[in-house]
């Protein structure tokens, strides 16, 4: 859900929602193309918006659920191995919470790059120099 924000934020398309298509009409002008594309940007940025909006959503559902899992765990709070447990969980759920967050920064500084320089939706390996650890980080 914080991905899609940042990215309605900064006016892009995340790699799954950029659509390359255009019309194959033989007399294809350039107010075609710019409508077209205007029209496929309008559509990601509303897809994004829905995909937020259900994220929202299911995260207060969620939300609710681990209030009423907490409540219970209290009554067992006082028992050391459970501490211990929870200790534990809790500490394993921030390392995969920081892991998840690094690996989104990367893609979303990824995405970037392959905007700036034009490779959007190009898959082939002459751009991997462009997406260098060095770029990558000058960019966050």
């Amino acid at each position: 859900m914080t991905s899609l924000t940042r990215y309605l934020e900064c006016k892009r398309k995340p790699r799954g929602l950029q659509n390359v298509l255009l019309p194959t009409y033989e007399d294809m002008d350039d107010d075609l193309v710019k409508e077209w594309c205007e029209n496929t940007e309008e559509c990601s940025a509303r897809v994004m918006k829905t995909l937020t909006k259900h994220a929202k959503r299911k995260m207060k559902q969620r939300s609710a659920k681990v209030e009423l899992i907490n409540k219970e765990l209290e009554k067992y709070k006082e028992y050391m191995a459970v501490k211990e447990l929870l200790t534990k969980m809790e500490k394993n759920l921030q390392e995969y919470d920081e892991e998840i967050m690094e690996r989104k920064a990367r893609k979303f500084t990824r995405g970037r790059l392959d905007d700036q320089y034009s490779c959007i939706s190009s898959f082939a390996k002459k751009f991997d120099s462009l997406r260098t650890k060095e770029k990558m980080t000058d960019c966050l």
